[in-house]
C-alpha cells in the first residue's frame, strides 16, 4: 500500500510539474543527494539514517511540492543505493524512496494547509509540517517492521524512532 501511494504521489507530482528556478532546483537535488551519502547505523535496528532530512524540509518550504518530492527521490535512492551495508533489494528500496515521498508529500500539505491556524507563522507552519514528516516517516518504517516481526507497532516506533524526533527538528530549523 505504501510503495502504491507513494507511486501516485509521484505520479502528481510529474503530472503537475512547476518548477521556477531548474538551477535551484538543482542545488537542492545536489545538496540532498551529498547528505544522504552520510549515514548513521540505527541502534538495534539494520536501517540507516541521513542528515537528508535538512534538505528535505527546506525543500518543502522552499520548493514547490514537485520540487521537493523531487529531491526526495533523489536522496532516497542515495540513501538506498549508496555504499550499502548489504546487496540493495528491490522491494525494500522502493518501500523507502516511495514511504518518504508520502511523508514529504504530508509536510507540504501540512506546511501550506497551516498558514491560516498559525497566522502565516512561518516557522510554526515549518514546526507543523515537520512533526507531519516525522510522523509518516517513522511510522509506515516501524509498521513494516512490526508487522515483518509480528511486534507491537507502537513499542517498534518508541524504541527504534521516538528517539530520532530532534533529528527532524534540527533539520526544521
Amino acid at each position: 500500500a505504501t510503495v502504491v501511494a507513494g507511486a501516485m504521489v509521484v505520479a502528481d507530482a510529474v503530472l503537475h510539474w512547476r518548477s521556477a528556478d531548474p538551477l535551484k532546483l538543482i542545488a537542492y537535488i545536489l545538496m540532498a543527494v551529498f547528505g544522504s551519502s552520510y549515514k548513521v547505523r540505527l541502534p538495534g535496528m539494520e536501517s540507516t539514517m541521513s542528515p537528508n532530512a535538512v534538505f528535505i524540509m527546506l525543500a518543502v518550504i522552499d520548493l514547490s511540492p514537485s520540487e521537493a518530492i523531487a529531491v526526495t527521490v533523489a536522496s532516497s535512492l542515495t540513501q538506498c543505493l549508496w555504499k550499502p551495508a548489504h546487496r540493495a533489494e528491490t522491494v525494500k528500496v522502493a518501500f523507502s524512496v516511495m514511504s518518504c515521498c508520502c511523508a514529504v508529500w504530508a509536510a507540504c500539505q501540512a506546511f501550506s494547509r497551516s498558514a491560516g491556524l498559525v497566522h502565516f507563522n512561518p516557522a510554526l507552519m515549518l514546526l507543523f509540517a515537520a512533526v507531519v514528516y516525522y510522523a509518516v516517516n517513522t511510522l509506515t518504517i516501524a509498521a513494516v517492521i512490526s508487522l515483518c516481526g509480528d511486534l507491537p507497532l507502537l513499542k517498534t516506533w518508541r524504541t527504534g524512532y521516538l528517539w530520532t524526533i530532534p533529528m527532524y527538528l534540527v533539520g526544521a530549523t
